[in-house]
């Protein structure tokens, strides 16, 4: 009993001696205690790092879900990265940046300092804040470099190691003298200690492993590729920190290093076991690999492609870079080489990056983006080769079916398959139930395949079954617009590739390169396809005013017949506000599920004809056929009704009434041809305009010249003296000049110079500069005006009178710009002399520019001062001379939210929803709040946001409330929310007209559609 106390109190005297060892007054690194820390390395990893870990895991699987793949386009490596709403994973992302935060701060000493470091980049990455995610890992890169001596992480770790091996070797020569037998039982006993911990440690290790398998099974493969690390001579495993780009395998690597270790460094290890166990634990390797991957990544999204490049050839040619990272590098070489459209690069980068990969769902993108590649290059068999290696690494459905698909119509292209035999599998592919949601995709194939022989009308014609099918995949039906649009404007049949065209822009994404010229296209061919469309159409109702009478007739029998067609179809496709169940989309010819009608797998369909509609219409149509349309009445046979003998005459006269009627539905169908010499010459009238207005769009919208001088000349055979004579003309002269035919060219100078030689076009001709002299003295009056307007908005009513007497001199008395220049000094006067000079100012001005719109304005601003308005004495009420500005990128903005209904929506409702939505998708950021009134009067207030440093700022915010609005405002309020410079912000101030502004919004903040 004495003993065990002995024991007991000796095992509590030597646990307290080792804490108080760890107590260390200076917390200098190479100080602290075993059980510090041990406590700092835990602390760190599960109360910080751990929950980081998880946000970031688990948000790459929401952009995942958030990303479609195109596979008509080459796929993105990373689809994670491609995605429209970024902005909606901010709240996860700032959550674990504020924990990685403190892990930095409060457990610096920790070796999961490195790791923190680098899971903070990659969640700036995945915010899409590159800058800062760059930032964060050089800085990880030049503080934790193990083969710097200068780095913060080489002294911190080498310099505590030798410091530790000093006093090892120390003690080693104090206990020499020991005799042999303590000796053995000293190393005996550490032996067995070191088997019990490393059994300790296998077991712990083996439950991290196995927790980490089981939540990142993603990212399996890369900490598989991790079990044989480099030997490290004089690091210990305290200062060594791993992690990945995506939460998951540093467990996995540290269980297997001690072991490389023990077998390359014995004498390491040897060491590093009577050191202390606790280090051991916690062994893993540097993070400052991975940071160089990630770096490189930062900077390929930025368009630094060179420098990334060198990132990667660094890590490269390090010996010690771990397999795992060799393969991530090269998968992001291959990334960087894609960006620059070097295809041989990104083939040879990706290839290595799939033959190191353990992880199947890897293996399989990384296959079929090598597929695409190949056959971009050309390379038919490579790419039909990789294509097969995506099957054999099990894919999910999506995939696989691509992969079979590409197969096919690679094989057909490159004449493996013959043309019918290729037809067949893709319709047999069609007929299947488990492809309903693919046939889009299917009849684009089919498109292009007609495509590959030359077939375009088929090629249209499949492609329209394409977009006809009832698929909610928007991708697919983005292809599919796209190419009928190019397929039409190759052809120059601009009015179905203008609708093509906007029907694209409709479908697809926002970050599509393809997205800004669909945009230009679509608004170039707008106002051409207007004129195409007048053109026709009027055409087409003279020459049916040439027709007779019963051609007419027939004509609108026909046209009435379609439009109930049409108006019955959009009837029975309305009837039901039920929203379509999403397994009607699947639903085969033959298996069939309705609008709002649930298909129950598994369940018998019901033998009851009147369950059965095909029975239903069909005994209808019978019935119809036999008896007509009858009521829904009893004893309804003819012989059996009371009236029958009145029954044929009461049919008699409604078909009567049904033809009188007819006739007035004809007049209305044909109402807008042509009955007489007046109408005809309006018709033609329109045709005239529409065809000059045509031949000036398809210059200036698309660069046609050769079909804009075709409809203009073809104006002046048709209608010889029309009013556009002189500018066609000047227009084609300007048409044939670009086309370098001199001769027409040179044609159609001398008509005009003939015909017009006192008109503007002449002068251009004789004076090419005439004209260009002319806009230079415009936009010098114009820029001098804005010079003035500056100074006195910035309140320097002096400097601004001055130069406004500096304006007849230069300008002189009448300048186009002399009411506004006027009406400046007016309001120059009001800053300076006060209300009655202001006043006596005004009605001066309103005398000495009659008919004006600054008179008008001016006589505004006296009523104003007469009806005693509190805020008439504001004299920068200057709506008819403002003005907005683009002034470039660093300069300050701020974000209005302007409200309507403040009446029946809170102000402070809607500041608490604003706050709210910031603090979702802002947390790092403090904005400033404040709310003044645009309009007293109409009681229109509003918030302002501020400040943003510049205009990508301002934008960025601005786009992030477009993409999330249900969280920014409730839908009862009505508002508009924008950015605006502080300039533009007075001037807004001054208008009080929203709508004025919103033009400039549009063409200077334009939104990514």
């Amino acid at each position: 009993m004495v003993c065990s106390n002995r024991q007991r109190n000796y095992v509590l005297f030597s646990i307290l001696l080792f804490l108080l060892s760890a107590c260390v007054t200076q917390k200098r690194r190479g100080d602290i205690g075993g059980m510090a820390k041990l406590y700092q390395n835990t602390t760190a990893k599960y109360n910080g790092y751990f929950n980081a870990n998880e946000l970031v895991y688990l948000t790459t699987l929401k952009l995942e879900e958030q990303h479609q793949d195109n596979y008509n386009q080459l796929l993105p490596v990373y689809d994670y990265v491609e995605v429209e709403n970024p902005a909606a994973i901010a709240p996860d992302m700032d959550q674990a940046i504020e924990k990685l935060s403190v892990v930095i701060n409060l457990h610096r000493v920790s070796k999961w300092t490195d790791d923190s470091y680098l899971l903070l980049g990659e969640a700036q990455f995945l915010k899409h804040q590159y800058q800062d995610a760059r930032e964060t890992f050089e800085y990880l890169v030049d503080e934790f470099d193990p083969d710097n001596l200068n780095s913060r992480n080489r002294h911190l770790s080498q310099a505590d190691a030798k410091e530790r091996a000093a006093k090892i070797k120390e003690r080693k020569k104090k206990t020499s003298s020991r005799s042999s037998s303590s000796s053995s039982k000293a190393k005996k006993k550490a032996r067995e200690k070191a088997i019990k911990d490393n059994n300790s440690k296998k077991s712990t290790r083996a439950a991290e492993k196995a927790r980490q398998d089981e939540i990142k099974a993603r990212k399996k493969a890369i900490a598989d590729r991790k079990k044989n690390p480099p030997s490290k001579e004089t690091e210990t495993p305290t200062e060594q920190v791993v992690t990945n780009p995506t939460p998951t395998s540093a467990p996995v690597a540290k269980a297997t290093e001690p072991t490389t270790q023990k077998t390359s460094k014995p004498k390491e290890d040897k060491k590093q076991e009577e050191e202390t166990d606790n280090d051991n634990l916690f062994s893993h390797t540097p993070a400052y690999y991975e940071g160089m991957v990630w770096l490189a990544r930062s900077q390929t999204v930025q368009g630094n492609y060179f420098g990334s490049q060198s990132v990667l050839n660094d890590l490269k040619f390090r010996p010690k870079t771990p397999t795992g990272v060799q393969q991530m590098a090269a998968v992001a070489e291959g990334d960087n080489a894609i960006h620059q459209e070097n295809y041989p690069l990104a083939i040879l980068s990706l290839q290595k990056g799939y033959d190191l990969s353990e992880d199947k769902k890897e293996r399989a993108r990384l296959a079929f983006i090598l597929g695409q590649l190949h056959e971009m290059t050309g390379n038919a068999p490579q790419a039909l080769e990789h294509y097969e290696q995506v099957l054999s690494n099990r894919p999910g459905y999506d995939m696989e079916f691509n992969a079979k698909l590409k197969q096919v119509v690679l094989k057909n292209k490159s004449g493996g398959l013959a043309d019918r035999k290729a037809l067949n599998e893709i319709d047999d592919m069609i007929k299947e139930a488990k492809n309903a949601e693919y046939r889009d995709q299917l009849y684009y194939a089919l498109a292009e395949i007609d495509l590959a022989k030359g077939d375009r009308m088929g090629a249209i014609e499949h492609l329209k079954q394409s977009v006809r099918q009832p698929s909610q995949k928007k991708l697919q039906k983005a292809e599919s617009y796209y190419l009928l649009a190019q397929l039409h404007y190759e052809t120059d049949d601009f009015a179905p590739a203008f609708h093509y065209y906007d029907s694209t822009q409709q479908f697809m994404l926002k970050t599509d390169e393809r997205l800004p010229n669909v945009e230009k296209l679509a608004t170039g061919l707008r106002p051409i396809a207007t004129q195409i469309d007048i053109i026709t159409l009027t055409d087409s109702l003279i020459m049916v005013s040439q027709w007779p009478d019963e051609k007419k007739r027939e004509l609108a029998a026909k046209i009435k017949k379609q439009r109930e067609a049409e108006l019955a179809a959009r009837e029975n496709t309305g009837q039901s506000t039920v929203r379509p169940d999403p397994l009607a989309a699947r639903a085969t010819p033959g298996n069939i599920v309705r609008p709002g009608q649930t298909d129950i797998g598994g369940s018998a369909n019901s033998t009851f004809f009147a369950y059965d509609d095909k029975e239903l219409k069909r005994g209808l149509k019978e019935f119809t056929e036999q008896w007509g349309n009858r009521a829904n009445e009893d004893n309804w046979r003819r012989s059996l009704r009371p009236d029958a003998n009145t029954a044929e005459q009461t049919v008699v006269q409604q078909e009567a009434n049904s033809d009188k009627l007819e006739d007035e539905e004809l007049y209305q169908i044909l109402k807008d041809v042509p009955r007489n010499a007046q109408d005809l010459g309006r018709a033609k009238s329109r045709i005239e305009e529409a065809r000059f207005r045509l031949g000036v769009l398809l210059r200036d919208n698309i660069d046609r010249y050769q079909l804009a001088a075709d409809q203009h000349e073809l104006l002046l055979q048709d209608y010889p003296e029309t009013g556009h004579k002189e500018e066609t003309y000047y227009y084609l002269y300007l048409d044939y000049k670009d086309l370098n035919d001199l001769a027409k060219a040179n044609q159609y100078s001398e008509a005009i110079l003939g015909e017009f030689p006192q008109g503007k076009f002449a002068v251009a001709l004789r004076d090419p500069d005439f004209y260009s002299r002319q806009e230079s003295a415009e936009d010098k009056l114009m820029a001098y005006y804005q010079q003035v307007f500056n100074v006195y908005t910035e309140g320097d009513y002096a400097q601004a009178t001055q130069l406004l007497e500096g304006v007849e001199t230069q300008f002189g008395k009448n300048n186009a710009l002399k009411a506004k220049f006027a009406l400046l000094g007016v309001f120059c006067i009001g800053g300076t002399q006060g209300k009655e000079a202001y006043t006596e100012a005004l009605k001066q001005f309103i005398a000495n520019y009659p008919n004006t719109t600054e008179q008008t304005h001016a006589r505004e601003l006296l009523r104003l001062l007469y009806g005693g308005d509190p805020n008439a004495s504001r004299v920068n009420n200057t709506s008819s001379i403002v003005t907005y500005e683009d002034e470039g990128e660093d300069v300050l903005h701020y974000f209005l939210i302007i409200l309507y209904n403040s009446k029946e929506a809170s102000l402070n409702d809607a500041k608490s929803s604003v706050y709210n939505f910031n603090s979702k998708y802002f947390a790092n950021r403090k904005f400033q709040y404040s709310s003044i009134g645009l309009d007293v009067q109409k009681d229109i207030p509003v918030i302002i946001v501020r400040d943003f440093k510049t205009k990508k700022e301002a934008m960025a915010y601005y786009e992030t409330v477009e993409k999330n609005k249900k969280d920014f405002l409730p839908d009862r309020f009505r508002y508009d929310a924008f950015p605006i410079s502080l300039h533009n912000w007075r001037q807004l101030q001054q208008t009080k007209r929203v709508e004025d502004y919103r033009g400039f919004l549009d063409q200077h903040y334009p939104l990514r559609k």
